[in-house]
């Protein structure tokens, strides 16, 4: 995957980054309670998207997948829907399985939630192959792993399920199945990406790029 290098990139601090993101009324994806309920809040990406500013048109005669076809696929929540919707079908998906069935993927609800591969931009999915596949030299066991005491850590490389574990020991165990279901993209057939975002928050120290930014985590580390 070639992707184009930090160094020829934009790079704002984040003080600055953090007024743009406070200040943008369209950042939201969908602020209702559940992602199937249509949002009442009309500058939701969501909502607009119903509101006819995007048009889906479902018909299709190209090349068709086969149902033992290894599919892999990484990226936004639409990444998460496409593999519920082929697994559903009898889709041979390799890029989830049952590794994710134990309590460290458990939202507050006791519920399994692979939400945690949540991949937004392309940097953020570049990183992700490049380190599970051993390719990224400035990548730690511990990098993009920030806080302090048992259990209130803060994984900035994976999405937050609420309520999750967030003890050191299931962040390790949850950055293990990860590593292991990426490195199954070498026996798909076919790859999906799904992107949401262009820009990403770049941790220059560990030379890292944070899949999720969480204000009051990167207010302390990055400004």
């Amino acid at each position: 995957m070639k992707i184009k290098s930090i160094e020829n990139m934009k790079i704002i601090n984040a003080k600055d980054a953090l007024g743009i993101t406070k200040g943008n009324n369209y950042k939201a994806w969908n602020k209702s309670s559940s992602s199937s309920l249509l949002s009442e809040h009309p500058n939701d990406a969501s909502r607009r998207i119903h509101d006819g500013f995007a048009e889906v048109i479902p018909k299709y005669s190209g090349l068709k997948l086969t149902t033992d076809a290894p599919v892999f696929a990484m990226g936004s929540c639409f990444a998460r829907e496409i593999e519920s919707a082929l697994i559903r079908k009898g889709g041979n998906v390799v890029s989830l399985d049952e590794s994710i069935q134990r309590p460290e993927f458990y939202d507050g609800e006791g519920n399994v939630r692979s939400g945690f591969f949540h991949r937004f931009t392309p940097r953020s999915i570049w990183q992700e192959f490049m380190w599970c596949f051993d390719e990224l030299d400035n990548w730690q066991h511990d990098s993009l792993i920030w806080g302090s005491g048992e259990s209130e850590r803060n994984d900035l490389n994976y999405w937050k399920v609420p309520g999750c574990d967030r003890s050191l020991e299931a962040i390790m165990t949850r950055r293990t199945v990860a590593r292991n279901l990426v490195r199954n993209a070498v026996k798909a057939d076919v790859i999906i990406l799904t992107l949401g975002l262009i820009e990403a928050w770049y941790h220059k120290p560990s030379k890292s790029v944070c899949k999720l930014w969480r204000p009051y985590v990167i207010s302390k580390i990055f400004v």
